[in-house]
């Protein structure tokens, strides 16, 4: 008697054969729907981040602002916000970091390294530091952060592209610590040595004002100018703050 040969046994149900049948027809329209989906999910979560946040102040400098110093940077923001500005009954400024380093800075840094146990651990990745500082530059050019903190270097590069509000068009008297007619040297204010996590910046950082960007101005002209309006107060705040006498 010949035996029946074996073969694959297929178990099909409606709803296999729907979903084959779907997934035939509408594979890529589901794909984008679902993508989509993912988009305003990211987006929505952080556009509640930032409702939370009053105003943003950005750095960028050879210091890597982060964990203890970042936690009392934005507390001292904290304690000069002179208000409320979203009014959703908390004060929170928050610090956007830029770590970035001349080639003199790297240079003078790898000399403070020789000789010490930490010598052939000291390397800074060229590619790393060129991605910071197309970031800084997008940052600069967006002019969505106007209360800014710089190393020397990132300064002058802004300086030089007419990127800072004159503080004679901020104050009606210039202020000390002025270095020239746009910024500040920061440990020569009450806010800037008065305040952990600020005091601990490089003793070179420069306290300065962006001035409205063009494009950011361009497309969404009102709410740059409200904004701008906010970081303006803030600005004024940090250079007039006046710490207690103990």
């Amino acid at each position: 008697m010949d035996k029946m040969q074996g073969g694959d046994i297929k178990v099909e149900n409606r709803f296999t054969k729907w979903f084959d049948n779907f997934w035939y027809h509408y594979k890529w329209t589901t794909i984008g729907i679902v993508f989509a989906l993912f988009v305003i999910i990211v987006c929505t979560l952080q556009m509640c981040e930032k409702e939370k946040v009053d105003i943003y102040v950005m750095y960028g400098g050879p210091d890597v602002v982060e964990g203890e110093q970042l936690t009392n940077f934005r507390a001292a923001l904290k304690a000069v916000l002179p208000e409320d500005f979203n009014g959703d009954g908390e004060k929170y400024a928050d610090v956007v970091a830029n770590f970035i380093m001349s080639k003199d800075e790297i240079e003078e840094a790898h000399k403070e390294h020789v000789g010490t146990e930490t010598t052939d651990d000291f390397y800074i990745d060229p590619t790393f530091m060129s991605q910071n500082k197309q970031k800084f530059d997008n940052l600069i050019v967006a002019g969505e952060y106007s209360v800014c903190f710089l190393s020397p270097y990132l300064y002058e590069e802004v300086k030089a592209a007419n990127g800072f509000m004159p503080l004679a068009e901020i104050f009606e008297e210039m202020p000390e610590g002025a270095i020239d007619e746009y910024g500040l040297r920061l440990l020569e204010t009450d806010f800037g040595s008065y305040f952990p996590g600020v005091n601990e910046l490089p003793p070179d950082t420069i306290l300065c004002m962006r001035r409205i960007g063009t494009l950011s101005s361009f497309l969404n002209k009102g709410a740059t100018e409200k904004t701008y309006e906010k970081s303006n107060k803030l600005f004024r705040a940090i250079v007039d703050y006046e710490a207690p006498n103990d």
